[in-house]
């Protein structure tokens, strides 16, 4: 995909939407801030998949892999949708919510990390774009883990805290990959030839 800047600029700049919203919702707990950050990451890796204005997307490359990040990516905005309906629900419907919801998220943590590691393996995407793909899908499988960690201790609690702003930091560093995507080459030159001009202009003669 290094000649599909379009596809790239346009999916960076969703996922740093979301990104954004997800950062803006952990500053200020909003469902509606989370849930369009669902969104957001959601169209950023649709249009990565199947790619814009005619350019390839990673659907041409590999059909599991897109699958498995479509799963990854829809998950998020299923759940938020079953759970807001349930909201007023007896008991039996809570609990039954709940084990979908449950099921969808480990569907769709095994669907991200068979996505990101065919996209590694494969070499869908530059280097540095893959692996911070991988990172957004570690963040989300290590967060998903502490859900299960009880949080009668503070320093547990805390440790939690912390870990949910990885997610939308992941996502900002996923999304930075995505923007310089195929522009690598240039922007490493241009800084290179910056770091050398103020080496020379700091030089003592």
């Amino acid at each position: 995909m290094t000649d599909s800047n379009r596809t790239t600029v346009l999916a960076g700049m969703l996922v740093l939407a979301s990104a954004a919203l997800g950062l803006w919702s952990q500053a200020d707990p909003h469902p509606i801030a989370a849930t369009a950050a669902s969104v957001a990451f959601l169209a950023g890796i649709a249009v990565l998949i199947v790619g814009s204005r005619g350019e390839p997307g990673l659907a041409r490359a590999s059909t599991v892999a897109s699958t498995g990040l479509i799963l990854f990516a829809l998950s998020d905005v299923v759940s938020r949708s079953l759970l807001s309906l349930s909201r007023d629900g007896d008991a039996a419907a809570l609990r039954s919510v709940g084990l979908v919801v449950a099921v969808l998220q480990v569907l769709a943590l095994a669907g991200g990390v068979t996505g990101a590691v065919l996209v590694v393996r494969r070499h869908l995407l530059e280097v540095w774009t893959a692996r911070a793909l991988m990172v957004v899908v570690a963040a989300r499988v290590v967060f998903a883990a502490l859900a299960f960690v009880p949080l009668a201790d503070l320093p547990i609690l805390l440790a939690v805290t912390r870990a949910s702003l990885v997610v939308p930091l992941s996502l900002l560093v996923f999304a930075i990959a995505l923007l310089l995507h195929g522009r690598t080459a240039l922007v490493t030159g241009r800084a290179h030839r910056f770091i050398e001009a103020w080496r020379s202009s700091t030089d003592v003669v």
